[in-house]
Order: C-alpha cells, then sequence, then structure tokens
C-alpha cells in the first residue's frame, strides 16, 4: 500500500500541482495540503500521515524547528521532508537534531522526486513559452 503525504506549503496552486503529479505517478496514495500551522496540528494528531512535506518559506527558522520537534515528539513514525531553496550546513544539521531522519531507500525517493519536480518546471517553461507565442 502507498504512504499518505501531508503537505505544508504555500501557495495552494503550487501545492495542489505537486500533489496531483505525485498521486498520478503512484508514490502516495493519499495526499492533505494545509497552509495553516493550526489545521495541520489538528490533522496530524487526528489522522497522522505517514510522510509529512513541510515548505521551508511557510515558517520562520524557529517555528519550523519547534514545530518539527513537536511533531516528532508526538508522533515518532512520521518521515518529514523540509523542502527549500536556502539551506546553509547550519540549518540542516539543526533539522536532524530536531528530529528529520534519513530515509533508508532515500536517493530513491528523492530520484523519483526530482524527476516529477524536473517535469513540472519543464512543463511550466513550455506553456510559459507557448503563452507568450500566442501573445506575440
Amino acid at each position: 500500500m502507498k504512504p499518505k503525504l501531508t503537505i505544508f506549503d504555500e501557495p495552494l496552486l503550487y501545492a495542489e500541482g505537486l500533489s496531483k503529479i505525485l498521486v498520478q505517478n503512484k508514490i502516495f496514495s493519499s495526499i492533505e495540503i494545509f497552509n495553516s500551522y493550526e489545521n495541520l496540528s489538528k490533522h496530524i494528531k487526528n489522522a497522522p500521515p505517514e510522510f509529512l512535506m513541510i515548505s521551508s518559506g511557510i515558517l520562520m527558522r524557529t517555528e519550523m524547528y519547534s514545530s518539527i520537534e513537536n511533531i516528532v515528539a508526538e508522533n515518532k513514525n512520521i518521515k518529514i521532508i523540509v523542502i527549500g531553496h536556502s539551506f546553509d550546513v547550519t540549518s540542516i544539521r539543526k533539522l536532524f537534531t530536531k528530529g528529520i531522519k534519513k530515509l533508508p531507500r532515500q536517493k530513491q525517493f528523492l530520484q523519483r522526486i526530482f524527476k516529477i519536480n524536473s517535469s513540472i518546471k519543464l512543463k511550466r517553461n513550455l506553456h510559459l513559452r507557448l503563452c507568450k507565442r500566442d501573445d506575440d
């Protein structure tokens, strides 16, 4: 059975597009999306997912560290994926001290995610080019 994923991210349009592609590629059985920490917390308490994907831009770093620490303390089995583009080594180490763990088959999993993400960017760029040509 495929695992369940919860995404905590903004903008919702990006998160919804990502979730649709992840489901279509049969990586996850179901995906829930939240952009409010309060709603996310309620969801995790009532129906904890196997995976939680958190965007680095939705919370301040200190809030993200404490949120991850609280989530992991209450739900030892949740695997947390933090996505972001501006992490330094110190921040990454701190995430690991707060409870993020390396996945056993992390390389294969990340290759699938990066392949999907590349596909999203390629489709987006193609769409932008087509729209631009239509405008000409």
